[in-house]
């Protein structure tokens, strides 16, 4: 939640509702697991059992972190993800491996000044 928003306390409010089970479990349900977060308490999620490629989904919160994870906010860290996707498509049209790896030490110099 952005600090400048003039609704933080309406925000809070409507993502503590969504994470109540009534709201979130339907939720996960019809995206099928793919929309769960990382939340530990919907481990036992009627979902889970619904089909079983979906089992291993269920797990997710105790293994996933998020970027820049265990800083208090992602930040720079965060951001050589795109970095990494951007080395990749270049690959992948065939670009020079010197080039890709050139401009993402552009990109990295840029980010971490």
């Amino acid at each position: 939640m952005f600090k400048f928003s003039k609704v933080q306390k309406e925000a809070k409010a409507y993502i503590k509702w969504m994470q109540e089970p009534q709201q979130y479990s339907p939720w996960i349900g019809k995206g099928e697991g793919q929309m769960a977060g990382l939340l530990n308490y919907y481990e036992n999620d009627p979902v889970w059992r619904s089909d079983p490629k979906l089992t291993i989904l269920r797990e997710i919160p105790k293994y996933v972190r998020t970027p820049g994870y265990p800083a208090a906010f992602p930040g720079r860290a965060a951001s050589v993800g795109p970095v990494r996707v951007n080395m990749f498509a270049q690959a992948c049209t065939g670009m020079a491996t010197p080039e890709i790896v050139k401009r993402a030490t552009e990109e990295l110099k840029r980010i971490y000044g």
